[in-house]
């Protein structure tokens, strides 16, 4: 028995597969990219790095991100014995290419350690990268050592709170289909609690006001309704955290499967602000256009496919065999409703 999703695409192959694992796979590199600017940025604060950029307005690895990187190799457990800047290369590739910082390596000769080797790494001869290969370079080779260099963890223990633009909601809200109103609305109360903000409703007020205050607040035109929220939206677009720009990008999706116009324009005139502040920091300059392209246009534009159908338990639809199915309608297809494909 074949598996077709509920939008007619095979669960195995496609087009419609293909495309999403591309931009899965860009939204990873960038939610890389991002995470490692904001760490440089919180870590330039507090030490007082200047950014020196060249006519393109990428970052120069040696005068820029040295000093991050000496800082995240001492907080690793090898770092202390590595020679300086050993980290640099590693952590330039998550810089450019958006590389997994948890799964840098790093080939180092044998002889730029000082005495003995720390525990747990050892070393074996291998040809220098350059070299030919076969019996004429087995005379030139040299002894390395491979170093794991889990620049993750190290930038977790010194900037905790940068980590949370690495794993935000937001990279969600970037794929291709919309979350569910249902995961929506989990991740709307999820992100409020960790913002410690809260969108009480008109009734929750009465206990707790006059009740003459109360009824200016009942009597409000519409117009300053709709100011009185815009202002609260200005609020979360100037905490310039993950959880701020995830929550008004939540906002927007919401309103966009709601059909609610008025909401919508708020919302996506918040979410640009949000990611405009975010962008403003001359550490993320270099990725501006691709943070716009990939996240800002998705948001903004609402380019979203439609979520899957999801099938529930019913009366009205009673469990029958595959067998008694296809003899009434000649179909031997299963139909999946879920959130995405099956194997």
């Amino acid at each position: 028995m074949s598996v077709i999703l509920a939008n007619g695409h095979h669960s195995k192959s496609g087009l419609f597969e293909s495309l999403t694992k591309s931009c899965a796979s860009d939204l990873e590199r960038l939610s890389w990219q991002v995470w490692i600017r904001a760490v440089q940025s919180e870590h330039a604060r507090a030490s007082g790095v200047r950014l020196v950029t060249t006519g393109s307005g990428r970052p120069q690895p040696s005068s820029d991100w040295l000093s991050l990187a000496q800082k995240l190799q001492d907080a690793l457990p090898h770092g202390g014995s590595l020679p300086q800047g050993a980290a640099l290369p590693g952590l330039m590739g998550v810089v450019r290419e958006g590389n997994d910082p948890r799964q840098v390596v790093r080939r180092i000769p044998r002889e730029d350690f000082a005495g003995s080797l720390p525990e747990g790494l050892s070393s074996k001869p291998r040809t220098p990268s350059g070299r030919a290969t076969g019996r004429d370079a087995s005379e030139g080779k040299i002894d390395y050592v491979q170093v794991p260099l889990d620049l993750w963890v190290a930038a977790k223990a010194i900037f905790p709170a940068m980590s949370s633009w690495a794993t935000a909601y937001l990279w969600i809200l970037a794929r291709p289909e919309i979350p569910s109103l249902e995961e929506l609305h989990m991740a709307f109360a999820l992100l409020m609690r960790e913002l410690d903000v809260y969108n009480p409703a008109q009734e929750e007020y009465r206990p707790f006001l006059r009740d003459k205050d109360y009824d200016q607040l009942a009597r409000l035109p519409e117009r300053a309704r709709v100011q009185r929220y815009a202002d609260s939206l200005a609020l979360l677009a100037r905490m310039q955290a993950p959880a701020a720009l995830s929550l008004l990008g939540v906002l927007v999706a919401e309103s966009f499967l709601t059909d609610q116009d008025l909401l919508l324009d708020l919302h996506r005139d918040a979410f640009s602000d949000c990611a405009e502040r975010l962008l403003a920091d001359p550490w993320m300059a270099d990725i501006r256009d691709k943070f716009e392209r990939l996240v800002s246009a998705r948001v903004l534009a609402c380019t979203w496919s439609l979520p899957s159908m999801r099938r529930s338990a019913s009366i009205r639809a009673p469990f029958v065999t595959m067998d008694a199915w296809k003899r009434l309608t000649g179909i031997d297809e299963f139909i999946w409703f879920g959130p995405g494909p099956i194997s």
